[in-house]
């Protein structure tokens, strides 16, 4: 019961960090190789599938991600999709993990 909980909450956490990604224009910024910036989907797979070191790491960095989507901002495509996505692949990890518990 514990791990579905948890597989909820790593859900809810990867569609959050998605839409606020994607709300505040982070991204790839083109000319611009730093190892923080990545687009929104990629932090939201990260938060999905290393969630205990993912979540926190976007968390402490965002106002930083935020200041720099602020100069640079990018324009999310599908973003109702890849949420939609999302959210399916993190519901298909709870309907498992209740199919086949333990």
């Amino acid at each position: 019961m514990i791990g579905i909980v948890i597989l909820v909450i790593i859900g809810f956490c990867a569609v959050f960090v998605y839409l606020d990604a994607s709300a505040h224009g982070i991204g790839d910024i083109s000319g611009c190789r730093s190892k923080h910036i990545r687009s929104a989907f990629d932090w939201a797979i990260a938060t999905l599938f290393l969630w205990p070191f993912a979540f926190p790491y976007y968390l402490r960095l965002r106002s930083k991600l935020i200041e720099a989507a602020a100069k640079h901002p990018v324009q999310e495509n599908w973003r109702v999709l890849k949420a939609s996505i999302l959210t399916l692949v993190a519901a298909g990890f709870v309907m498992v993990s209740v199919a086949f518990p333990g």
